[in-house]
C-alpha cells in the first residue's frame, strides 16, 4: 500500500480488515459475520475487477512496481484482491469450524 496511489484509503481499509481477522483468528476470536461481511465486499470489488483479469498479460507481473500501464496495475490490484478474498475465506472457514 502507498500514499501515493490514486485510493490509498481504499486498500489501506481492505487490506487492514484482513489484517485484523487474521489477528482475531490467531488470538482466538475468530467471529462468523464480521469475516463473512469482508469477504462479500471483497468479493463484489474483485468482481467489478474481473475484467482486467480476463483481459490480463503476462507484462503485469513483470513487476510489482508503479511502472507500467494502468491495465498492467489494475491486473496486479485484482491479483491482490483475490489473494485477500482467499485468505478471507479460508479465515471464514475457520470462523466456522470453531463456531459450532
Amino acid at each position: 500500500m502507498q500514499w501515493n496511489d490514486p485510493d490509498p484509503l481504499r486498500w489501506m481499509a481492505a487490506y487492514g480488515a484482513v489484517c485484523a481477522l487474521s489477528a482475531a483468528a490467531s488470538a482466538g476470536r475468530t467471529a462468523v459475520l464480521p469475516t463473512a461481511l469482508v469477504l462479500v465486499v471483497l468479493l463484489a470489488w474483485l468482481a467489478a475487477w474481473s475484467p482486467a483479469l480476463a483481459n490480463a498479460s503476462l507484462a503485469a507481473f513483470g513487476s510489482f512496481g508503479m511502472s507500467g500501464s494502468p491495465e498492467e496495475e489494475e491486473v496486479r490490484e485484482a491479483v491482490g484482491l483475490a489473494l485477500a478474498a482467499g485468505w478471507t475465506a479460508l479465515l471464514l472457514a475457520v470462523a466456522r469450524r470453531r463456531r459450532g
